[in-house]
Formats: structure tokens, sequence, C-alpha cells
């Protein structure tokens, strides 16, 4: 719930919880045996335009956009009058829909993290360098050896007393505390320079590994999605690509536009034509033949419009076309007129 409940009984005691912005105003859990629990509510109190206001205010804190807000929030409007819970069910469903959209991922991040630093050996490197990158203010150098794990030092013989500590620079500083900003706050700006500060600084695998951590605390942030998904992608492209993808996937939600989401088309174009064609044929708000087109010049502005990526952005948006064409054809039975238009197109040709 988006905060404690504040009521509750186990075995006979009661005690309250601190008064917060809960859909419930009271509850009981009773232990019926060790194993069985029985739990009931009063019916609630709040009017549904009360319903409505504290889970616009929940679904508002995950960023929502407002036109997926409002979507979401319909069958709330039309529950049952009669039946004081139907709203209760109702704005549960809601709820519990987005917790899952971001916890649940949160949580798969966290397995996936673990399962990349368990295969740190397989990937050459050094487990300091990932434990830096995720807990340090400073961040690391790519080719930073600690000399003093079992990466480092396969034998275990340890020739050296004890890790190296790498020099502090206050540049690898600066890029922490404008990191921590950009996760809260994405802006294309930010993401070209970060990018370009971590290349040629070369802190690039702390700043991936960095975004990848955020991403098991916050599943929204699309600054950690991109540059997670950017980083990842250069050593391995099938797995930036899933970044981006959850990315776009989150910005459309958020209700961002074409122009907006630009630098997660572009980076998926230039991961493989096949990465951003498969978004393209996923999500509806980029299925028309507006949107398509829309892509195809974000596309093309930043990778070039004879890239293999725009090009399939373009052929997208013109089979989408043809396809709207023709079912307006269908719809308005114009073949007659059609056929006439033909016919003094080519007489004007041949003429």
């Amino acid at each position: 719930y988006p905060s404690p409940l504040l009521y509750w009984r186990v075995n006979g005691y009661a005690g309250e919880y601190p008064k917060g912005g809960g859909f419930l105003e009271a509850y009981t859990v009773e232990y019926l045996s060790q194993r069985r629990l029985r739990f009931w509510f009063p019916p609630p109190k709040m009017s549904r335009r009360t319903f409505e206001e504290r889970l616009r205010a929940f679904l508002a804190e995950t960023r929502l956009g407002v036109e997926v807000m409002e979507k979401r929030l319909e069958p709330l409007r039309r529950a049952s009058a009669g039946n004081p819970l139907d709203p209760v069910e109702k704005a549960l469903r809601i709820l519990l829909e987005r917790v899952y959209e971001t916890v649940y991922p949160m949580r798969i991040q966290m397995l996936r993290n673990l399962i990349e630093y368990a295969l740190s050996t397989e990937r050459n490197r050094c487990r300091r360098l990932v434990l830096r990158s995720i807990f340090d203010d400073q961040l690391p150098p790519d080719d930073y050896r600690c000399g003093f794990c079992d990466v480092c030092e396969p034998s275990l013989a340890f020739p050296v007393p004890g890790a190296l500590v790498p020099p502090r620079e206050a540049e690898p500083e600066e890029i922490v505390r404008r990191l921590s900003t950009f996760f809260q706050d994405w802006s294309e700006e930010e993401a070209d320079l970060l990018l370009s500060a971590a290349s040629e600084r070369g802190l690039s695998q702390a700043v991936m590994l960095r975004s990848e951590y955020y991403l098991e605390r916050e599943g929204t942030s699309l600054g950690a999605f991109f540059l997670a998904g950017a980083l990842k992608g250069r050593e391995d492209p099938a797995q930036g690509a899933l970044y981006l993808k959850r990315g776009t996937s989150e910005a459309l939600k958020q209700g961002l536009s074409v122009d907006e989401i630009g630098p997660f088309l572009a980076e998926l174009g230039r991961l493989g034509p096949e990465h951003l064609g498969s978004v393209l044929l996923a999500h509806p708000p980029l299925g028309g033949y507006r949107e398509r087109k829309q892509v195809y010049e974000e596309v093309g502005k930043r990778l070039g419009y004879d890239d293999p990526a725009a090009r399939l952005a373009a052929s997208l948006a013109s089979v989408k076309l043809l396809s709207e064409l023709t079912e307006w054809v269908e719809q308005e039975g114009v073949f007659p007129q059609l056929r006439s238009i033909k016919e003094r197109f080519e007489t004007g040709l041949q003429g």
C-alpha cells in the first residue's frame, strides 16, 4: 500500500500505526492456528473521490504519465455506487498493477547484478572495481586492478599486503554527483555529456555498473536505463538493448514524446536495426504512421538517414501508411474514384 494501514490485531493484542495515506482505515488479522489466518476490514468511509485522489498521488510518485494515469483510473470511476467495497477492489488492482511494473523488475535487476558479480572471473573484471563503482564516491578507472581479489590473483597467493586504492581525483567525484541528479531527472543533453565524460576518462565500466545497481532501487529511472543500455551495449549488444527497451517502455508510460526518447531509439538502432524494429512493433504509441515517421527523423538525425536503422523505420512507416490507406479505401468505398484518378494520371503522363 502507499502507506501503512491504521489498525491491526494479532492474538488479541491491538495496536495503531501512524496515520498515513492508506486506502483502508482499519483491518484485522487473527491467527486461527499456526498456519491459518483470517483477515477482514469494515466498509471504507472514504468517498470515491478520496480514493481517486490518493491513488492518483501514488501513481504520480511513480512518474506515470497523465494520459496513461487517466486511462488506468477509468475503472475506479465506473465502480459500483451500491457496493462500498467495489472501489477498494478496483483501486487495489490499479495500485498493484503499477507496483508490479516497478518492483518486480527491480528484484529481477538485483538477481541480474548478483549474477554479473559472480561472473567477474569470466569477465576478467576486478571485483573491487564492481564494489567501488557501486558504493564509493569516486569511480575507479576501467583498467583498475586491486591486486587483492581472486580475479586479480587467481592463485590466491596475494603477494601484496592489501588492495590497491586508486588516487582520488576531482572529476570522477563530480561525475558521481552529476549521476545522482541525472538518475532522477532525465535529459538528453546531460546524457550526452555523461557518456562523453565516461569514455574520455576511462570510466565506462564504473558508470555502467553504477547505473545497473541504481535500477535495483529505482525501477523508473530513465537516466539509469539509458546509461546502462548504452554502455552495456558496447560489450553485449543484446543485454544493452534489453535495458534500452525497458527504458523506452517506461518512458512511454511516463508520457514522453518521440523526440524526447530519441536517444533511446538511436542507441537501439546503433546496436542493430532489429532491436529498433522490435520496439516499434511492440508499442502501440509508436505504431502509427506519423509516430514511425518521427522515429525515422529522430534516428536519422543522430545516426544518418542512410543508416540501416533509419531506413528500417522509414520502411515500417511506409507499411503503416499503406495499411491505413487500404483500410480507408475499404471503409469509404472509393475504388471508382481511385480508378478515375489513376486513368487521368496515366493520361497526363502520356501527354
